[in-house]
């Protein structure tokens, strides 16, 4: 996958969740030396070269969650040794995520390959197994749920480090959910 037409749906999360998350993703990044990055979950995952197609579309996916705010229950920490998801929330599915995941796959790429895990990283960062576990077993107890209000259409830097380049990934579109 070409890191220049590469492209992310994100759902943004709502004031008091956005500023706690955005605080605990500041202090991982400091303590472990990686990037830090804006709160969020990945909706979808795609290809395409046309940002105007993608922004066009936007408006048809984030009328797909039906409400002006998603309210997402959080089931725990996770871990795993996939660089996208050292240590996160683990978010519960639901019929409201599974209609905007459909919706963004119909409306952007529907041959994308993208398998939707609702979760939301904290940090990004390659650590082993013993440290990814110290951090489940040494966290703040996590909310009960999360609330989202935005949806939000990113791309990756052009530089040579692509999707890695984190401080410099773009915000393309945002709008509110509704």
């Amino acid at each position: 996958m070409s890191d220049n037409n590469v492209f992310w749906i994100w759902l943004g999360p709502y004031n008091y969740h956005a500023d706690m998350l955005r605080r605990h993703i500041g202090e991982l990044a400091r303590t472990y030396d990686s990037e830090a990055f804006p709160p969020h979950m990945t909706l979808f995952t795609g290809t395409h070269d046309d940002d105007g197609y993608l922004k066009r579309q936007m408006a048809a996916i984030a009328k797909a969650a039906k409400a002006p705010i998603l309210e997402i229950p959080v089931s725990g920490y996770g871990n795993s040794d996939f660089y996208w998801k050292t240590f996160y929330l683990n978010l519960k599915n639901s019929p409201q995520l599974r209609a905007l995941n459909k919706a963004c796959r119909k409306h952007t790429d529907p041959d994308s390959e993208y398998v939707f895990k609702p979760h939301m990283s904290l940090i990004y960062k390659d650590l082993d197994a013993k440290m990814r576990r110290r951090l489940v077993r040494n966290a703040d107890p996590c909310p009960d749920t999360v609330r989202f209000d935005r949806i939000f259409l990113v791309r990756p830097s052009s530089s040579d480090k692509g999707v890695e380049d984190i401080a410099n990934w773009r915000v393309v579109e945002q709008r509110p959910i509704s």
